[in-house]
């Protein structure tokens, strides 16, 4: 039985043997070349990777299925965060957790992800597990920069999923090796001061022959040109003032103006709210103030003083106007006034009676008229 059982087992083995040589003889007849069949794009790599894209999506369906459970388990059960770890930590073959607590990497079906366990969903594919991963992250890159406070880095693991040990690591930074380049006892590793754009490439093997390869390409956007105040504009309505600005960032972009109001009649702004004397507003936005009188005064002059601050927090040069807020009415307004509210109108300017002339509000009759007292 047992030499009948060998023989079963050699004659599958040849048949096998005889099936492949005899597609790879009729690949060649039909004109296929052994380099298409063999090659790096050949026709046995292709259908290799195919089967492996086909896993790696069938994994993430059947992970993204377990989280969405997971948090639905989370409102209709009502479990707790803690719960919620803990169901997410079940999930998969393995989770190996990285220097963020909240992010793991889970194992399923032999693919490996990088998930957000707080939300929880998956935040990028890392590799098969069966060999050497390099994971990167890039920080210190937000946004617009100056050139001294471009300092870029970048950290993340190197570890092996292929049941030996990493043996040897190493990194390039434009083709030139970093030296001192290591890891940790958890796999982990930086690389600081990064502070030009340049292409960083790690390479790292474990003990069973199994080896990767990241290509983490960096770029640092420097922006040390600081924007333009293009106008300033600025108006008021008796007591109340408005301004805006205009303005330009040819690099990064307009993050906001800033303001500050001054004067040389109310040099300690009791008229201006004090919450409102600086401030920052946006392109396209108008400030409004409702200022108060100030001492024996009628009208007062504020300057508007405003720069720009880029996305990269450049500040321009300063443009100025210059606006006056009155402590009248008008001749309209004053025909509105009645026997009700004559006490607090009495003495009031009337703004537009007469060019040039300082006219107050004096008396009030049934007639709806009023007369001025006259000019100062």
């Amino acid at each position: 039985m047992k030499n009948l059982k060998k023989k079963a087992m050699d004659y599958n083995g040849i048949t096998l043997i005889a099936l492949v040589i005899t597609i790879i003889v009729l690949l060649i007849l039909a004109g296929v070349s052994l380099s298409m069949v063999f090659s790096q794009d050949g026709i046995f790599n292709r259908a290799e990777q195919g089967a492996d894209k086909y896993g790696q999506a069938k994994a993430r369906e059947t992970l993204e299925m377990l989280l969405g459970e997971a948090q639905m388990q989370k409102y209709e059960s009502g479990l707790t965060d803690e719960e919620l770890t803990d169901k997410i930590n079940s999930i998969g073959e393995d989770i190996k957790e990285g220097t963020n607590p909240n992010i793991s990497q889970a194992i399923v079906d032999g693919y490996i992800f990088e998930v957000d366990r707080t939300v929880p969903k998956i935040l990028d594919y890392i590799g098969p597990a069966d060999g050497v991963i390099i994971t990167a992250s890039v920080s210190g890159n937000n946004g617009w920069l100056k050139p001294e406070e471009a300092n870029v880095s970048i950290t993340g693991r190197i570890i092996t999923y292929s049941g030996g040990n990493i043996t040897t690591v190493s990194a390039t930074k434009d083709g030139t090796a970093i030296t001192g380049f290591s890891i940790g006892g958890d796999g982990s590793y930086s690389i600081t001061n990064i502070t030009t754009d340049t292409t960083i490439v790690i390479s790292a093997q474990d003990s069973n022959g199994k080896s990767n390869t990241k290509t983490i390409p960096v770029t640092i956007r420097i922006d040390n040109i600081p924007p333009v105040v293009d106008s300033v504009t600025a108006e008021a309505d008796r007591l109340k003032i408005r301004f805006s600005a205009t303005g330009h960032d040819n690099e990064s972009g307009l993050k906001h103006f800033n303001y500050t109001i001054t004067s040389t009649q109310d040099t300690t702004l009791e008229g201006i709210p004090e919450d409102k004397r600086t401030g920052t507003f946006t392109l396209g936005q108008t400030v409004e103030i409702v200022t108060t009188p100030t001492g024996n005064r009628d009208e007062t002059t504020y300057t508007i003083t405003v720069t720009a601050t880029d996305n990269a927090d450049n500040v321009s040069t300063n443009k100025t106007a210059d606006v006056t807020a009155i402590d009248g009415i008008t001749v309209a307004e004053a025909k509105q006034i009645t026997a009700e509210t004559i006490r607090e109108n009495i003495g009031k300017r009337v703004i537009d009676y007469k060019t040039g002339e300082k006219w107050q509000v004096f008396y009030y009759d049934d007639t709806g008229d009023f007369g001025p007292a006259g000019t100062l």
